[in-house]
């Protein structure tokens, strides 16, 4: 995934813009690049928590059938 340049300032006036998306952006200070900021995975959501609690219970019981 090629990361979006930009330069400081704008990063800077649109942080939570950039923060809220899904792709790197390359930080550039006079068009040489000064950094990169990666997004983390989003926090799972309660529906998906519930899923995979559910999964490994379901495993768990198959386990001790066998």
């Amino acid at each position: 995934m090629q990361a979006t340049k930009v330069g400081i300032r704008e990063f800077r006036e649109n942080l939570s813009s950039y923060l809220a998306s899904k792709a790197p952006v390359a930080i550039t200070r006079h068009g040489m690049t000064i950094g990169v900021y990666l997004p983390t995975r989003p926090k799972p959501t309660q529906e998906q928590l519930e899923a995979f609690s559910i999964a490994g219970e379901l495993q768990r019981a198959r386990t001790k059938r066998n």
